[in-house]
């Protein structure tokens, strides 16, 4: 059944950009690929639910780079696939811990686990040989008449990156900047005040890119969203915005278009050292 294996769409955004849509449980990630004169770089690789390197082998020849935007299981599932890939090195252990079959094990029930055993240890539970190289924020990437910067926003997690097209005026946001919202409540997450910096430094290099591409839900994007961001963590800050209770014993803030989800006990923000899940942030479901 489809639901339990990865399908893939690709769309054009223009002749050397295609997004990558891969769904698997009925969710969507993005990828996106981004060619240039002498080699291509691949932004985030998915759930690792199906054959990504073929889809991207039949649209690019091109030697490859896999950029993680952070080191949660929906934007790494692949990354095995390829052999090595680049991440912010404070994700890592997010990265371990998201493909860890204690990690499922406390955030799904027992029945669901059941049900989606031989898909989670296809894609989680196995031992990944790919290699992993590290950036910092600032570092390029010359694919040959196109230029990728990276851009540490930590929040969503410690390591969280965006990358900057410079040629192309275009924003590649992974879940730091989204059109619904951003779940600040996961181990490896940030608090609120740093999630803020990061957002005012988007902010404030905001003139260097026209068009945002987020990790899942809309896109293309502009920067209002990031202005709605800013806005909506300052309200839990000053703490003028409305809590609503989620059902991960946090709460939401909203703000027009998007929600911030904050945890009540911070201690679910600690990655916890390997082997242990203390303060884990309960079940999805």
């Amino acid at each position: 059944m489809s639901f339990f294996r990865s399908t893939f769409t690709t769309e054009k955004i223009d002749d050397r950009t295609t997004l990558i849509i891969e769904k698997l449980f009925g969710a969507p990630c993005y990828m996106y690929l981004l060619e240039g004169e002498d080699r291509a770089a691949l932004i985030d690789t998915g759930m690792g639910g199906g054959d990504l390197q073929s889809v991207v082998r039949n649209l690019t020849s091109k030697e490859l780079i896999v950029l993680n935007t952070h080191g949660h299981f929906d934007h790494c599932g692949a990354n095995n696939q390829f052999g090595e890939a680049y991440i912010d090195e404070k994700d890592l252990p997010v990265l371990k811990l998201q493909q860890s079959k204690q990690y499922f094990d406390a955030i799904l029930p027992l029945p669901l686990r059941l049900l989606l055993s031989r898909v989670l240890r296809r894609i989680l539970y196995c031992s990944h040989d790919e290699t992993y190289r590290f950036f910092s924020d600032g570092d390029t990437f010359d694919l040959g008449g196109r230029t990728i910067e990276v851009l540490s926003a930590p929040g969503h997690s410690i390591g969280s990156v965006c990358f900057l097209d410079r040629e192309n005026r275009y924003l590649f946001s992974g879940d730091t900047v989204v059109s619904v919202g951003v779940l600040l409540n996961l181990c490896g997450s940030t608090n609120a005040e740093t999630f803020l910096q990061s957002q005012q430094k988007l902010r404030a290099r905001s003139s260097e890119w026209e068009k945002i591409f987020a990790g899942h839900n809309a896109y293309p994007l502009d920067s209002k969203t990031i202005d709605q961001y800013i806005t909506c963590t300052e309200r839990i800050l000053d703490q003028s915005g409305e809590r609503k209770p989620n059902r991960k014993k946090g709460y939401v803030v909203s703000y027009e278009d998007i929600r911030i989800e904050m945890p009540t006990d911070a201690r679910v923000l600690e990655i916890p050292p390997a082997g242990t899940l203390p303060f884990i942030e309960g079940p999805l479901i």
